[in-house]
Order: C-alpha cells, then sequence, then structure tokens
C-alpha cells in the first residue's frame, strides 16, 4: 500500500466472515472460546480491542449456522497490484521476458531462457509453485488452486470477504461478479500438480458448493482459471542463499499476494 498506493490495488477495508456450518459446532465453539484472548493479544498493534467477534450470517447466504467477523481485513485487486508493479519495475529498468521456459545451468553461470543464454553472476529463485521443476532439492510441493467467476449479479449484496472449512473455500464479490475459489483439500492428491488445466470433479464441487450456500438461483459462470501455490507441511517461506550466485524466495504457502512484497525485499537484501 506504501509503495504503489491504495488505488493502484483496488483496495477495500471490507472485513471478513469465517463460516461454519451444521457440522462443524464444535469447532466453532473452540475458536470463540479463543476470540477474547485474541483479540486482547492483538489490540496493543491494531489500535481496536474488538477485531474478531460472532456475527449473525449475511442474508443472502445458506447453509450456514455461526459465523466470526474480521474488521480489519480487506481485498484487492491482484490484477491491477501486477500491473501497477510492473510499471514500477519498469520505470527502474527492470526488463521483462516471458513466453518460454527458465532453466539454470548446470555450473550456475546464468540461466537458459529457451534457445536463449541470460548471463548473470547472482540469479534470485522466486518461481514459489513451480519451484519443484527446477530440481533445486527444496521441500516446496505444487498445489493447483480453481478459481470460478459468475456472470454479473447484481442482486447479490455481499460486502465482505467470506472463508470456509479452514479456509479452503472463499469467495468475494469483484464488482457484481461473484468469485469463488478452492475445495484442493477435497482432491489434494489430483491437485498436488503444476498443470494448468481444470479438474472437472473439483469445478463440480465448487458449483455445487454454490448451489448449496449462495441465495440466488441460477449462478452461471463466465470465466475459469487455475493457479499454482507454493507449500509445503508448514507454513515458513524459504528465502535463503543456495550457493554463492543463487538466492531463492519460495514457499509462499497461499499467502504470496500477502507477504510477497516481504518477501521480495528479503531476497533483495540478500542480493
Amino acid at each position: 500500500r506504501e509503495i504503489i498506493g491504495d488505488s493502484n490495488l483496488e483496495f477495500e477495508p471490507c472485513g471478513s466472515f469465517e463460516l461454519f456450518d451444521q457440522t462443524q459446532d464444535e469447532e466453532f465453539d473452540k475458536v470463540k472460546s479463543k476470540l477474547q484472548n485474541l483479540n486482547s493479544s492483538l489490540s496493543p498493534f491494531m489500535n481496536s480491542s474488538e477485531i474478531y467477534k460472532t456475527q449473525p450470517i449475511p442474508s443472502h447466504l445458506k447453509g450456514y449456522k455461526n459465523a466470526i467477523s474480521n474488521s480489519l481485513e480487506g481485498k484487492i485487486n491482484p490484477g491491477k497490484m501486477m500491473l501497477a508493479w510492473k510499471q514500477l519495475c519498469e520505470k527502474q529498468g527492470i526488463h521483462f521476458y516471458r513466453g518460454a521456459q527458465a532453466k539454470i545451468h548446470p555450473e550456475n553461470k546464468g540461466v537458459f531462457f529457451g534457445n536463449h543464454f541470460i548471463k548473470t553472476e547472482q540469479i534470485a529463485i522466486c518461481t514459489n509453485g513451480l519451484t519443484k521443476e527446477l530440481n533445486l532439492n527444496l521441500d516446496v510441493d505444487p498445489a493447483r488452486n480453481l478459481i470460478l467467476l459468475t456472470k454479473p449479479v447484481p442482486e447479490l449484496n455481499l460486502p465482505s470477504t467470506y472463508h470456509h472449512d479452514k479456509g479452503y473455500i472463499y469467495f468475494r464479490m469483484i464488482h457484481n461478479r461473484l468469485l469463488i475459489g478452492g475445495g484442493r483439500n477435497i482432491f489434494r492428491d489430483e491437485e498436488s500438480t503444476s498443470k494448468f488445466i481444470i479438474n472437472q470433479d473439483v469445478k463440480s464441487y465448487l458449483l455445487k458448493y454454490l448451489n448449496t450456500h449462495i441465495n440466488i438461483e441460477n449462478l452461471e459462470i463466465d470465466q475459469e482459471w487455475t493457479g499454482i501455490m507454493g507449500v509445503a507441511d508448514t507454513k515458513k517461506t524459504i528465502v535463503k542463499r543456495l550457493n554463492s550466485h543463487t538466492i531463492c524466495g519460495v514457499r509462499l504457502g497461499g499467502m504470496g499476494v500477502a507477504i510477497g512484497t516481504l518477501i521480495g525485499k528479503e531476497v533483495s537484501d540478500l542480493l
């Protein structure tokens, strides 16, 4: 926000909801019992004494029993964010080359990019979900995630961001469309891949979820795409020097939008 500005992020401090259905009473009670301690711990840093609290279910949702809100969460437009970053980099004389696969020279003398060789003294590996393809012996596994975007639904009013099932399901409005993603925990083996294709089983799961939980009939999907995250059994990122020529900043654990700027700064400091 400080570097590229809220307008370039399309930032909205809209808050969020964690949603619990009828099968999650025990989980909800456990989380609810921790809210007071959590708020007390965060209040000195966040200038707020009631960040998390229980809430009624929003009217356009169905099939849920309980909800907890986070007043400090927000949403951005990642596409606009990446465009702003690219423009800022280009002003600094940083060039982008796309459209070919990159491979590191066996003796770390540079990078093969398609049919070209780029010689360099230092390489920063920031491939995250695709890191395994570089054969660097790093504990980073690909995790594919499916996103669906509906056609305009002007009658749907969901101003916050919404999470369910420990965050494995998430949805929010983009202008007057609904975006929903997730479900990979149900299809973990199939989605542990770096192939950018649509798993129809995951798509069917998300479509059923929409029909079960969104109180609007006949939602139509307009766009769909996949993204690859870099994950492991731990949420800790890998930012370190691999050898005298190579540094990595990978394994962002699905949190790349939130922590990418910090990881980039740490990699830059190592360079």
